[in-house]
């Protein structure tokens, strides 16, 4: 990846199916071997570097699934490049706004899963407010599909059953363990108290790979603009960098 440390995984695997992933968890579990999940390998924090099986997702999981115009949805694979689908969708005259140049080389996944934080996301949002389902595959080799109107079932349905209630009677706690920060990529997203299938979805979201295999994402999509407009400001010093912020947030 694009950190300074130097691990070398035993197995690199390039899966083509969903089946050859819960092969390769099957395997992993028996021998107890530790996975990770590689994109396009830009992490700066060496999350995806592990001595164990590293599963390459690029290679074969990057496909446009489908745009749905009248829902404003577009499904896409997990090791698609953002680039891929910013230019996908210029031809359908519809964007991502969080999506930029700057994330071209990112794989979808590794956005979602790492909770990437755009330079966009003070004016639209984080990654999460963009995904509206999820496919994964779970440490036991289940496959669901998160995304209003399918009740989470099997193990998922397990996991909701026991997080649900521990988040809710520990509100209080959570709430005043909360960065002030606007936006952040800290990982598990237990601040938010959704109910329902949007709150699995968040707890996903930057989770690194330790809950679920992402293998494909569903995201909102809205009508690319006629014209943009970028402004550049000089900040004098690091010291006025939040003072700045807080101005141009204002104006």
């Amino acid at each position: 990846d694009s950190s300074h440390c130097k691990i070398s995984p035993h197995i690199i695997v390039r899966p083509k199916t969903i089946d050859d992933i819960k092969k390769v968890i099957a395997k992993a579990d028996e021998y107890r071997i530790p996975i990770s999940v590689r994109g396009s390998g830009r992490n700066a924090s060496g999350a995806v570097l592990v001595e164990g099986i590293v599963v390459d997702m690029k290679k074969h999981f990057n496909h446009i699934r489908q745009v749905d115009m009248l829902g404003n949805i577009i499904n896409v694979d997990a090791g698609v490049e953002c680039k891929k689908i910013r230019e996908h969708l210029s031809g359908w005259g519809m964007e991502i706004p969080y999506l930029t140049e700057q994330n071209d080389h990112d794989t979808i996944g590794g956005i979602v899963s790492t909770k990437n934080v755009s330079s966009t996301s003070f004016e639209h949002g984080s990654i999460s407010s963009w995904v509206v389902g999820l496919s994964i595959v779970l440490a036991n080799g289940e496959q669901h599909i998160l995304e209003d109107g399918i009740t989470p079932s099997g193990k998922l349905l397990s996991i909701y059953q026991s997080l649900f209630p521990l988040l809710a009677k520990e509100t209080h706690i959570l709430r005043g363990g909360k960065p002030v920060c606007p936006e952040d990529n800290s990982g598990y997203n237990i601040w938010v108290q959704n109910i329902g299938v949007k709150q699995l979805i968040n707890n996903i979201i930057g989770s690194q790979g330790t809950l679920a295999i992402i293998t494909g994402v569903k995201l909102r999509i809205v009508p690319k603009p006629a014209f943009k407009k970028t402004t550049l400001i000089r900040i004098p010093s690091y010291k006025e960098l939040s003072s700045s912020v807080e101005t141009c947030k204002e104006s």
